[in-house]
C-alpha cells in the first residue's frame, strides 16, 4: 500500500466530521468525474479516502487535483470489491461514512444535506438518499425507484425484503461511524456485499431514514459488476443466507427471497451448462419456500433433465430479452 505525503500529515490534526470513502479500480473519465464530485461539496468539512484497486493507475487523476484532503492508498494486491470497501472504512476518520463509488456522481448538496439528517436525528444509523440514472455518457434515463416514504422508516425491513428494491447502494448512503461497529466485518467475498451494512444495522436496532431529495447520479452500464449473471445470483443468494429474523412476516419474505435467488442462480448456471448445480439450485428452493414451484421452476428443471434443449432454450429466449434492458444489480 502506499500513502501521498499528505497522509502522514493528516493524522496530527483533528479529525474531519464526514469521511469520503471512494473504492476505485476504473481508470477511466468517470473516476475523474466522480472526485471532482466530491470535491465541488457545498460542504466543507470532509476527508477523501482513495482506495485505488487498479494497480496505481488512478494517482495521476488524484494528484491532478492537488488536494491535501485525498487520502490515496494503492492496493499492491488487488483485494476486490468486498475487501476494498473494508479497508476504505478501516481508515475512515469521521464521525459520518459515505461512499462514493467511481462511476457514480453526486449533487454539490449531499453531503451537507445527508449530514443535516444525521445531525437532527441521532437514532438514525444511516441516510438512503435519491437518485437519478444516467448512462455512460451522461445522459439522464429515469429516477430511480424509491418505495420509501421521506424520513425515518417505519418498518424498512419490509421495503428491503420487496423483490425488487433497489436503494441499498453505497453511493447514495451515509453511515455514523458508531453504527458501523455493528456491520460484520470482513464481509464475505462476493460482489453484493455491501447488503450487509444494511442489514446488520438495522438487525442492531438503528434507524433508516429516506431523505427524498435526488442528491445522486447513478450510472447504469454494460461493464457494472453486477452484470455478470451468476455472480450476482450467487451473491444474492450469500447474502440471504446469513440471516435469519425474529418476525415470522421478515422471516418469511427473507426466506422467499432466498429461494427466488436459487432459482435464479440455477438459471445462471443453465446458460452455463452447468446442470447439477442447477438441480442442487431448484431443488434447495423448493425445500425452503415450496411455492416458489411455478412455471418458471418447472421449465429450469425440465432443462435441467434434457441438457441437449439448452442452445434451443437460449436461442428462444435471446429472440425477445434484451440482457440488458431494465438491468439493476439489486433484482433478484
Amino acid at each position: 500500500m502506499q500513502l501521498t505525503s499528505e497522509d502522514a500529515s493528516s493524522h496530527s490534526v483533528s479529525p474531519p466530521s464526514i469521511s469520503v470513502c471512494m473504492p476505485a479500480s476504473r481508470a477511466h473519465a468517470w473516476f475523474r468525474a466522480a472526485l471532482g464530485s466530491v470535491l465541488a461539496q457545498t460542504e466543507r468539512d470532509f476527508e477523501v479516502i482513495v482506495m485505488d484497486d487498479s494497480g496505481g493507475s488512478l494517482r495521476e487523476v488524484v494528484d491532478a487535483f492537488g488536494d491535501r484532503r485525498i487520502r490515496y492508498h494503492s492496493n499492491s494486491v488487488a483485494l476486490g470489491f468486498a475487501r476494498n470497501h473494508c479497508r476504505a472504512i478501516d481508515e475512515a476518520r469521521g464521525e459520518y461514512i459515505t461512499f462514493l463509488h467511481d462511476d457514480d456522481i453526486w449533487e454539490p448538496e449531499f453531503l451537507a444535506e445527508t449530514r443535516a439528517v444525521m445531525d437532527r436525528h441521532p437514532e438514525v444509523g444511516y441516510v438512503l438518499a435519491a437518485a437519478i440514472e444516467i448512462d455512460e455518457n451522461d445522459r439522464e434515463l429515469c429516477r430511480r425507484p424509491m418505495p420509501m416514504r421521506n424520513g425515518i422508516q417505519e418498518d424498512p425491513l419490509s421495503h428491503i425484503l420487496a423483490p425488487h428494491f433497489m436503494m441499498l447502494l453505497p453511493s447514495l448512503s451515509m453511515f455514523r461511524r458508531t453504527a458501523l461497529a455493528d456491520n460484520a466485518r470482513p464481509w464475505p467475498d462476493v460482489i453484493a456485499a455491501d447488503v450487509t451494512m444494511y442489514l446488520d444495522l438495522l438487525c442492531a436496532g438503528w434507524k433508516i431514514y429516506h431523505l427524498d431529495r435526488t442528491l445522486v447520479r447513478y450510472r447504469v452500464h454494460k461493464s457494472q459488476i453486477g452484470n455478470d449473471a451468476l455472480a450476482h445470483r450467487h451473491a444474492v443468494v450469500t447474502v440471504w443466507e446469513r440471516y435469519s429474523f425474529s418476525q415470522p412476516q421478515h422471516e418469511t419474505k427473507r426466506r422467499e427471497r432466498l429461494s427466488y435467488g436459487l432459482v435464479a442462480r440455477a438459471g445462471a448456471h443453465l446458460r452455463r451448462y452447468e446442470v447439477q448445480e442447477a438441480r442442487q439450485d431448484l431443488l434447495r428452493a423448493r425445500q425452503i419456500t415450496p411455492s416458489v414451484v411455478d412455471s418458471r421452476w418447472l421449465l429450469m428443471r425440465g432443462l435441467s433433465s434434457l441438457p441437449g434443449a439448452i442452445n434451443i432454450a437460449q436461442k428462444v429466449w435471446a429472440l425477445f430479452h434484451d440482457p440488458f434492458k431494465n438491468r439493476h444489480r439489486h433484482n433478484g
